[in-house]
């Protein structure tokens, strides 16, 4: 729903006054659309895991 709310915005912004031009607050908005989604498709989950592996690994030696 986010993926579609972002695209969506998106395009909307290309339609209003002045057309074909994204305002800071429209891309702003769908940045932040896009990184919830990306949480909630767990992103964050699979970051974490990788890490854990790694340092599992001996990977914190500096």
């Amino acid at each position: 729903m986010m993926l579609a709310a972002s695209v969506g915005f998106g395009v909307a912004g290309f339609c209003v006054s002045p057309v074909g031009e994204l305002s800071e607050s429209v891309l702003w908005l769908i940045a932040q659309f896009l990184m919830y989604a990306a949480m909630a498709l767990g992103v964050d989950a699979y970051v974490s895991l990788a890490v854990r592996k790694y340092l599992s690994k001996g990977g914190d030696h500096e």
